[in-house]
């Protein structure tokens, strides 16, 4: 069987379509992802958790006995997430449930409560510049800065640094990483970055993983990969997110009235 092209338009404009079909059909699909990269697609509930339990299944390619199995020897946009530091989303087992541990606080419900503020005085001025212009771009202009600055009020990054760090973030995560530039500059940035912050610790999530570095629970490169898979890792999901709900309840404009229970469980 021939895999999966996943990246065409009825699947951008209509995931659901797609997903549902191999969801039905094939919950264990190969695909080919953009930039030619064969993978295996899981998208039925059972079969998911029997990956996640399946210790054969890594996040880590440093476990992998021959390192080209991970990308077959070759690099893609994105896989950044893959190859660079130790955090999250590149960690087993121990290493992951000690992560997990040390970012658990930070994101309990009565931690998160205090954003709320914030996220709502950011997104009544996004959609007031919105409403005030004569054509917008939904993720250039709302959903995509709505996930930076929200991002970077968590980790306690400041202001000065957002546009640059933003940048050179989308740059990398977006691009052939190994021949890119800016990857090295990212990386410096993070440098002065932390540095700072170690100068005038607060109550964010930043001080939170330094204090952490200081007691010994994470490595000084940790706390790079941490911070930045936290920054980078808070931006794309949530412009996704973001931007397909908005196309979603545009599609299907009854959607909210009939169900307005999903908003609560999908936030």
């Amino acid at each position: 069987m021939m895999p999966t092209l996943i990246d065409g338009d009825a699947t951008v404009w209509c995931p659901h379509e797609t997903f549902r079909t191999l969801r039905e059909h094939a919950p264990v699909q190969e695909v080919v992802l953009p930039g030619g990269l064969v993978a295996w697609l899981v998208t039925g509930a059972t079969e998911a958790r029997a990956a996640l339990a399946d210790s054969q299944l890594a996040y880590d390619l440093r476990r992998l006995s021959d390192p080209r199995h991970g990308f077959a020897g070759h690099r893609y946009p994105g896989d950044i997430f893959a190859v660079e530091g130790r955090h999250l989303l590149n960690s087993d087992g121990a290493d992951h449930e000690r992560l997990r541990a040390i970012l658990a606080p930070l994101f309990t419900r009565s931690a998160t409560a205090c954003w709320e503020p914030f996220i709502e005085r950011t997104c009544a001025e996004l959609l007031d510049r919105l409403v005030g212009g004569a054509r917008a771009d939904l993720v250039a202009d709302y959903a995509r800065p709505l996930a930076t600055r929200v991002t970077a009020k968590i980790l306690g990054i400041p202001s000065a640094h957002l546009y640059e760090l933003s940048r050179l973030t989308l740059n990398v995560i977006t691009s052939d990483y190994p021949r890119h530039p800016e990857g090295a500059e990212l990386f410096r940035l993070w440098a002065r970055i932390i540095g700072a912050k170690k100068r005038a610790l607060g109550e964010d999530a930043l001080s939170h993983l330094i204090r952490a570095c200081r007691r010994g629970e994470l490595s000084p490169q940790e706390l790079t990969s941490v911070a930045w898979g936290l920054f980078s890792g808070g931006i794309s999901p949530v412009t996704t997110f973001v931007a397909a709900g908005a196309i979603e309840l545009m599609r299907v404009p009854g959607r909210r009235a009939v169900d307005p229970v999903l908003i609560e469980g999908s936030v």
